[in-house]
């Protein structure tokens, strides 16, 4: 795979293969193949099944640069509106020439990115990335069969989605974690990963039953985000549709990165 020189990067990649449901490892994917021969891209829907947030993925082959994180833009077009997120962009250690670029978008705008002709993604020191959407309709109804699928798996019900009005609303986020929470152990041994949690928000707002559902490979990481998660998170917790306050399930992918 090869990146689009600058000149094209305003250019939408065109769909080079159907849209395709990855069941992976606890994880639930929304995959499609863009551009040919030596221009290719993949790009992926990631959700967190209980979350309200859901990432989006672009792999491509880039021999050269060093991790950026920062905050960038995703254009919903044709439309022209803006959102705001957060994105890092890394080359994986055991595959030194391709380039993961990872946004996160809410669930509102993740629809209306699906629900859109096309969209465009960059950021400060990004290459710009628009693509060119068709056939999501079939393609969000299996992602969200195997999501349904997933929380199964992890004994929840997913009906309990359908119960709320409200999902449980996070509250300082920013400051759950900081640098120096990374596990010195860990850091010196350079242990990257990402862990999958899920936890449960009672009524009072506070975080109980937290568990990994997808280990990042290095348990002190996967037993640290938890400990995180109970120490430091607060909801407000989620409504019913009867307007009282109900207790919920809340999933999410904690990354760590050196």
């Amino acid at each position: 795979m090869a990146t689009p020189n600058e000149s094209s990067k305003d250019v939408a990649w065109k769909p080079s293969g159907p849209w395709f449901v990855e069941y992976a490892d606890n994880m639930c994917v929304l995959n499609r193949n863009y551009g040919t021969g030596r221009e290719r891209l993949l790009l992926g829907f990631r959700p967190s099944p209980m979350g309200e947030r859901m990432e989006v993925v672009t792999i491509t082959s880039e021999a050269r640069g060093v991790t950026m994180r920062g905050t960038g833009k995703v254009d919903i077009l044709p439309d022209g509106r803006s959102v705001p997120s957060d994105f890092v962009s890394w080359r994986p250690k055991d595959r030194p020439d391709t380039r993961v670029t990872m946004f996160e978008l809410s669930e509102k705008d993740i629809n209306d990115v699906l629900s859109a002709g096309q969209f465009k993604m960059s950021g400060a020191g990004l290459k710009t990335v628009q693509v060119a959407l068709k056939g999501t309709t079939a393609a969000r109804d299996a992602l969200r069969k195997c999501s349904d699928d997933l929380l199964q798996s992890w004994k929840i019900d997913p009906a309990e989605r359908s119960l709320m009005a409200q999902r449980p609303l996070a509250l300082g986020m920013a400051s759950w974690v900081r640098d120096n929470d990374y596990p010195i152990a860990a850091l010196k041994a350079g242990a990257q990963g990402t862990t999958s949690i899920i936890w449960r928000v009672g009524i009072d707002g506070r975080v109980t039953d937290c568990r990994v559902v997808r280990s990042s490979g290095h348990a002190l990481l996967d037993e640290t985000a938890c400990k995180l998660a109970v120490k430091y998170s607060r909801y407000k917790p989620a409504v019913g549709k009867d307007g009282k306050p109900m207790a919920a399930h809340v999933s999410l992918n904690f990354t760590w990165m050196l």
